[in-house]
C-alpha cells in the first residue's frame, strides 16, 4: 500500500481496516464460518474483523498482533497476554480457552498448541502478505482463510508457485477502494477478498464485495 513517501512509511505496516469494509468481507464469508474451534484475526490492529465477526457468530475469536500498542490489544478484550505466557509444559494454559482474547505475538511465528484454528480472517501487512497467508493456510488445515489484499497479489509472477499450490475458490473484488488511514483517503491499488477452504464452493469468475 503506497500511502506515504517511503521515509514516512510505518515500519509495522499499521494501516487498519475500516469497520465497514470488514463487515462487507464478513458478509461474504458468513455462510462458511465454522461452528466450533477458534477464529483468528492476524495483525489484528484495531480489530475491525473481530468486531464484524462478533455480530454474526458466537465462535470464540483470537486477535494476534506483534504490536503491543495495537488498539485491539489495549482494550475491549477479555485478556491480553504475551505469547510466551500462553504455554506451559507443552500444553495451552486454561486461560487461552476464553472466548475473546488478544494475543501479543508475531503472526508467522505463532503456533498454538492444543487449539483448533478453524478460520483465519484479516488484512495482513502487504510487505509480508505471502508469509502471512501461507501461515494462515498451514494453521487452518483446510479450514476457512479469508484475506483482504491488493488485487495485484494474484497477478504477481513471484507468487505463481503459491497460486498453483493454493488456488482460491472465491475472489471478490472491491468496486470502491478501501481506506486504511482512518480519513477515507485511498491509495492507487485495487483490492479483493481472497477466500480459501475445503468447504468453500468455487465460483467462476471474479465477484464483487
Amino acid at each position: 500500500m503506497k500511502l506515504r513517501p517511503k521515509h514516512q512509511r510505518d515500519v509495522l505496516d499499521r494501516y487498519y481496516t475500516d469497520d465497514r469494509d470488514a463487515e462487507r468481507c464478513v458478509a461474504v464469508i458468513q455462510p462458511w464460518l465454522p461452528t466450533r474451534g477458534y477464529i483468528v484475526e492476524p495483525s489484528v490492529g484495531a480489530g475491525a474483523f473481530v468486531h464484524a465477526l462478533r455480530q454474526v457468530t458466537t465462535v470464540p475469536i483470537l486477535g494476534v498482533d506483534v504490536d503491543p500498542t495495537a488498539p485491539a490489544l489495549r482494550g475491549g478484550w477479555d485478556h491480553q497476554i504475551p505469547w510466551n505466557d500462553l504455554t506451559a509444559e507443552g500444553r495451552a494454559r486454561a486461560l487461552l480457552h476464553r472466548p475473546h482474547l488478544g494475543v501479543w505475538a508475531e503472526w508467522v511465528s505463532w503456533r498454538p498448541i492444543d487449539l483448533h484454528v478453524a478460520a483465519v480472517v484479516g488484512n495482513p501487512p502487504y510487505n509480508e502478505a505471502l508469509e502471512h497467508v501461507e501461515h494462515a493456510l498451514e494453521l487452518a488445515q483446510g479450514g476457512l482463510v479469508a484475506m483482504l489484499l491488493p488485487l495485484a497479489f494474484r497477478t504477481s509472477r513471484k507468487r505463481s508457485t503459491f497460486w498453483r499450490t493454493y488456488p482460491a475458490p472465491v475472489t471478490r473484488a472491491f468496486e470502491d477502494r478501501p481506506s486504511f488511514t482512518g480519513d477515507n483517503k485511498t491509495d492507487s491499488r485495487d483490492y479483493a477478498l481472497y477466500v480459501w477452504g475445503d468447504h468453500v464452493p468455487p465460483e467462476h469468475g471474479m465477484g464483487k464485495v
